[in-house]
């Protein structure tokens, strides 16, 4: 059983949103089974390069959207996306330098930023996008 399920709590209603945050959730699955079958420090270090292309793509369609309609709340919203940003790039520094990296600090990590982020933050331009036509 996943650990995570997507559910319309998460939804945005813009689909490509929607489906970018589909795939965090999926990531964050994939770390928990490998935890489950002892995998887990393998599969850290490929989840922060995913990790890494993820938020280049995501926060850019998000920022990009923002920009384009002039959404009002864009630069605290930039400010939540480089901290996720730099939190990647320090776990991915650290798997550089040797040190380990604790996939459980990595999966809390990422539920908490689902459930500041995406059902806070996220919630805050979905209804003003979708009020511009983004769907």
């Amino acid at each position: 059983m996943a650990l995570m399920e997507w559910n319309e709590n998460l939804a945005t209603g813009l689909g490509e949103i929607d489906a970018q945050h589909k795939r965090l959730v999926a990531m964050i699955n994939s770390l928990h089974e490998a935890m489950k079958i002892g995998k887990s420090r393998e599969k850290v270090a490929s989840l922060i390069g995913e990790l890494k292309n993820y938020a280049s793509s995501h926060f850019d369609t998000e920022e990009k959207l923002m920009e384009r309609y002039k959404f009002s709340g864009l630069a605290p919203h930039r400010v939540e996306h480089n901290r996720f940003i730099e939190k990647v790039l320090d776990y991915g520094l650290s798997l550089e330098e040797g040190s380990n990296v604790s996939p459980v600090e990595v999966m809390m990590f990422l539920k908490s930023w689902l459930s500041s982020h995406i059902l806070g933050t996220d919630q805050l331009y979905a209804p003003f996008l979708k009020e511009k036509g983004v769907r």
